[in-house]
């Protein structure tokens, strides 16, 4: 796996740790796996474009009602719970600066009083 798919020198390799070779593996992951998610984002791009390319009256949906009713990924499913958990989000329509404020205020650790003004001068 070390040699081989990361491509790291044995010399390299056996000179690590377990605790060091952890780390290099978890950073090839992710960055495999953000690739791998960009890829896929770039197709659904393409199609959504070709998509909304042919006239439909009234049908050409946003990009996110799109990626949430043809091409759901296993990612979004998690970030839709992330969002999902603010009550009155609508993802569609841009927000002021107060109620972006007010939404994150909503987030804040239960037991801790955080204020809009708190909030702005971070």
């Amino acid at each position: 796996m070390a040699v081989g798919v990361i491509h790291i020198k044995p010399e390299f390799f056996w000179a690590q740790t377990p605790r060091e070779f952890f780390f290099v593996f978890d950073a090839y992951q992710r960055q495999y796996d953000q690739d791998y998610q960009s890829s896929w984002e770039q197709t659904r791009l393409s199609i959504y474009y070709q998509y909304c390319s042919y006239p439909k009256k009234g049908m050409n949906p946003s990009y996110n009602k799109f990626k949430a009713d043809h091409l759901p990924f296993t990612w979004d499913v998690v970030n839709k719970h992330t969002l999902d958990n603010i009550e009155g989000l609508d993802t569609e329509q841009p927000i002021s600066p107060d109620e972006w404020l007010e939404r994150i205020s909503k987030l804040k650790p239960k037991g801790k009083t955080v204020s809009a003004d708190e909030l702005k001068n971070i």
